[in-house]
C-alpha cells in the first residue's frame, strides 16, 4: 500500500487502536482496495458526465493508474494458458491482469458464509431437540441433518472462493 493510500485509508476509518496488528493491516488494506476502485469508478463516470466516453484503452490505462490492473509482459510458456486467445499475443507485448483484490474477496466470502453458519446452527439446535426427544432417526431428523451439512459444505466453499 502506497503512503498516499495510507493516509486516505486512516482518515476514512475509526480508530483501530488497541486491534490486533494484523487486523490492524487487513482492515488498511480492505479500505484501500476501495479506495483504488472507487478512484476507478469516479474518473470512468467523470468522462461520462463530461459528455465524453472512454475506449477500451483509455478504461484499461484508468485501470492501471488506480492498481486495478497489472501490466505484465507475454511470454507463451508463462501466459498462454491465463489468455483467452493466445493467438493474439506475441513473446514480448504487453499483456494485463486484474490485480486481486483478496482483503475485499475474502471479506465477500465470509459475508457470504454467515448465512450457512447460520442455517448449520439452527439444524444443529434442531438435531439437538430431536435427540433429546429420543427420536434422532424421525424423517424431520434425517431431514435437519442433510440441512446441516450442506450449509457446512457451502460456507466452506464460499470461503474457499467456490461456487457450490
Amino acid at each position: 500500500m502506497e503512503n498516499n493510500e495510507l493516509t486516505e485509508v486512516k482518515s476514512s476509518i475509526p480508530s483501530l487502536e488497541g486491534l490486533p496488528q494484523e487486523v490492524i493491516q487487513y482492515v488498511h488494506g480492505l479500505v484501500a482496495e476501495n479506495v483504488r476502485m472507487d478512484k476507478f469508478v469516479d474518473e470512468c463516470l467523470q468522462a461520462a458526465w463530461e459528455g465524453g466516453s472512454l475506449d477500451g484503452g483509455e478504461i484499461q490505462d484508468i485501470g492501471l493508474k488506480h492498481g486495478l490492473l497489472r501490466e505484465e509482459v507475454y511470454s507463451a510458456d508463462q501466459h498462454e494458458s491465463l489468455v483467452e486467445d493466445p493467438s493474439n499475443f506475441e513473446d514480448g507485448d504487453s499483456v494485463y491482469f486484474r490485480t486481486e483484490m483478496t482483503n475485499t474477496e475474502a471479506t465477500m466470502a465470509e459475508i457470504g458464509a454467515k448465512p450457512m453458519d447460520v442455517l448449520a446452527g439452527v439444524a444443529e439446535t434442531m438435531l439437538v431437540k430431536f435427540s433429546n426427544a429420543g427420536v434422532s432417526h424421525c424423517p424431520e431428523a434425517v431431514g435437519w441433518r442433510l440441512v446441516k451439512r450442506q450449509a457446512e459444505s457451502e460456507a466452506a466453499n464460499l470461503r474457499a472462493g467456490r461456487k457450490g
